[in-house]
């Protein structure tokens, strides 16, 4: 079924959805051309101080392995990126949301993990918490035999 949607522009989008975050009014992302803000009807640069960032430090072949994640602890957006000549995500951007400043590391990362938990879940909180705490005796032969 065909999308009744068109692009309109393709001067500021971003070609990946996780090169994405979004904040209350607007969403950050990072296309293959810079970093934008889009409050769904507008587009503004938010790269003013790094405008050739993207296109001087990312691997653009590799750019679907770009990945952002927002800390809403520390008021800081993560973007894991391949660098130029690199196949896999071997740098980090950081965006400071109080400052608006950009810092960039070397870092082999792949994922930030489920960085909208504010504590380390354990076995427990999936089992007895939940009410799933049995033993072997409890569950039966025949569960057991499915699971193996």
């Amino acid at each position: 079924m065909p999308s009744p949607y068109s692009l309109a522009s393709d001067t500021w989008c971003s070609t990946k959805t996780q090169a994405s975050v979004g904040y209350d009014g607007y969403a950050v992302a990072i296309g293959i051309r810079g970093i934008i803000a889009c409050d769904g009807v507008n587009v503004k640069r938010i790269d003013d101080r790094i405008q050739t960032y993207v296109i001087d430090e990312f691997n653009t072949n590799q750019f679907q392995k770009v990945f952002l994640a927002r800390s809403y602890q520390t008021l800081r957006w993560w973007s894991l990126y391949p660098p130029i000549e690199q196949f896999e995500n071997a740098a980090a951007l950081i965006n400071d949301d109080d400052s608006k400043a950009f810092t960039s590391y070397e870092i082999d990362m792949n994922c930030l993990g489920y960085h909208n938990f504010d504590e380390d879940l354990r076995l427990n909180d999936f089992t007895a918490a939940n009410n799933l705490d049995f033993n072997l005796l409890e569950v039966g032969d025949a569960i057991l035999l499915r699971l193996s």
